[in-house]
């Protein structure tokens, strides 16, 4: 949840969001959650979120210091901030069209 602040960027947000909130209520327990400070109000609309460890990143490349704490990493917006082709990773790529 690194790229956005608000939910003006539409529907991206809103997926990000609705992927936050499955992923709180499957296994809050075993979810690491890094954001931004300029994220932190967005990620806080989420209800679900309370049983979740949060960690709020300075930059994307401080997630290389957290890497024991999770064993893939889910990213629901595309941002080319880390490196992480060492780890298994899920990236979403949003809008594709067909030109």
């Amino acid at each position: 949840m690194w790229t956005h602040t608000n939910t003006q960027a539409g529907g991206m947000v809103y997926y990000a969001l609705s992927m936050l909130r499955e992923f709180c209520r499957m296994v809050p327990e075993r979810m690491v959650l890094f954001h931004g400070a300029h994220g932190k109000e967005l990620v806080s609309t989420v209800k679900e979120i309370s049983g979740v460890r949060r960690i709020e990143l300075k930059n994307p490349a401080e997630l290389h210091e957290h890497r024991s704490l999770f064993d893939i990493l889910f990213s629901p917006t595309v941002w080319g901030g880390v490196n992480m082709l060492d780890m298994p990773a899920v990236n979403v790529v949003l809008d594709i069209q067909e030109k």
